[in-house]
This record gives structure tokens, sequence and C-alpha cells, in this order.
């Protein structure tokens, strides 16, 4: 998490956020900051803010000293939807791509993308309207495609409903080093 210091306004810089419909906000982007600022507009803290990080206050809100402004999963490394729409997997294989591991601790099953043999395969999830064409990422001409990285925990279901700022699939942050 991080918290304020002091009291005073959010500010947000160079921070693309979505709110989704139970109004959370995550952020979107890896270069994103907060700042705290006066009655004056002087700025007084700035914070750097991870990628998929939960802001808990809108642009503009007054905080008091120890508000938390954000808060993320220090763990894991989200992969998230820029758009609304159905979860369709792509070269998700049982035992090819993917692999159902069981976690000792929780004992719930996850879908881990693992390496494989097929060079041709390229795991991936697409985000999908009601008619199966695959949805375009706002602002560009890019289809909603992510592919998943060797390691990736797979968090949703095919044909699971998602809203822009839904997680995806999460990388342990070990294998991202």
């Amino acid at each position: 998490t991080l918290e304020s210091r002091g009291e005073g306004s959010i500010r947000y810089i160079n921070l693309n956020t979505v709110q989704k419909a139970d109004g959370t906000i995550v952020v979107m982007n890896r270069n994103g900051e907060v700042a705290v600022v006066d009655e004056g507009g002087r700025e007084r803290e700035r914070y750097v803010v991870n990628y998929g990080a939960r802001v808990m206050f809108e642009e503009g809100h007054k905080v008091d000293s120890g508000a938390t402004i954000c808060e993320w999963d220090p763990f894991a490394v989200p992969i998230l939807t820029e758009v609304a729409g159905v979860v369709k997997f792509g070269d998700v294989i049982e035992g090819v791509t993917m692999q159902e591991q069981l976690d000792e601790v929780t004992g719930l099953s996850r879908k881990v993308i693992i390496e494989s043999k097929d060079k041709d395969t390229r795991p991936r999830i697409s985000i999908k309207d009601d008619v199966g064409t695959t949805l375009k990422i706002p602002g560009t001409e890019n289809d909603a495609r992510y592919f998943l990285p060797m390691g990736a925990n797979i968090a949703v279901n095919e044909g699971d409903g998602m809203e822009a700022g839904d997680v995806i699939a999460r990388i342990p942050r070990e294998t991202t080093k």
C-alpha cells in the first residue's frame, strides 16, 4: 500500500485508469504517479504507482494524513484487460501449454502456463464481443489479445464476462526476475 504522509488533495500524474462497475479505480499503465498537493496547489508528496494497483480516491479528492492512497499485490504482476467482453482461450491446451496445479496451502487448483514442446502454440486469452469477434483495445487498432508467458497463472475461465481493469492472469514475481 501507499499511505499519505500529510493531508491534501490527490492529483494524478501520467496515470491512466479505468473505473469498474463497483467503483474500483484500476491503474492501467506502468509509469504513472500520484501526488498529494496542498491548498495552494504545491506538491507535497509524490508516489510511483504500480500497474494494476487499486487507487482509493478519484483525482481532486481530499485525503487526511495516513490515508491509504492505493494498494496492489506485491507477489504477482497482473495482466489486465482494457475492454469489457467474454473470455476465449487460444492454444491453452491441458498437458501441452497449460497444467492444472494444486495449491497445497489453499487446496485450490490453478491453471499455469508451461513450456510447450510444440513451438507453433502461443497460449493467449482474447476478449470477444457477443458474436465472437475479438474486440479492439480503445484508441488503437490492436486486438484485445493477451499472450501468456510461461509461469502465468490464469485467473479466469473460458466464457467468463470481463470488464475493463479485470485481472485475466498473474505472473508470480519470482518468474519476472
